[in-house]
């Protein structure tokens, strides 16, 4: 489940999670927002993959590997919140060619719920897991 959501983080990055529709005076413009370009969005997303990738290989350390992974979800949460405010800020437009913006939701975003999503689910596995050793000692 952690490599999907490795693989959904990286999809994120590059698939537009939103767009703006903007309105000129003679015509209209649409800007897709895409992670990569975004800083602060591009620096979180690849340490939640850096530490998602690392807790794949952290599995004879079962309580290392679910803080990891509890990590990255935070992380992927905190991307979420940054990329539904900047999907739900308002704009002041500055130019008067602009007539108006509109932010749209792109595919991207459910990228996020996906990685989100396979992270839990990774979670609870290593934590049965865990259960599981637990029994298997107790039988000594």
């Amino acid at each position: 489940m952690m490599v999907l959501a490795v693989a959904a983080l990286i999809v994120f990055l590059y698939v537009p999670f939103g767009y703006w529709d903007i309105e000129l005076a003679d015509a209209a413009v649409k800007d897709s927002l895409v992670a990569y370009q975004q800083p602060a969005l591009l620096w979180v997303t690849v340490l939640a993959c850096v530490i998602t990738v690392c807790a794949v290989f952290m599995y004879n350390r079962m309580p290392l590997q679910k803080g990891m992974v509890a990590l990255s979800a935070v992380l992927v949460v905190a991307v979420a919140c940054v990329v539904i405010y900047i999907l739900t800020r308002s704009v002041q437009i500055e130019t008067p060619l602009v007539e108006a913006m509109t932010p749209r939701w792109g595919i991207g975003g459910l990228m996020l719920v996906a990685a989100l999503v396979a992270l839990i689910a990774a979670y609870r596995g290593i934590s049965r897991d865990q259960k599981l050793l637990r029994s298997y000692n107790s039988l000594r």
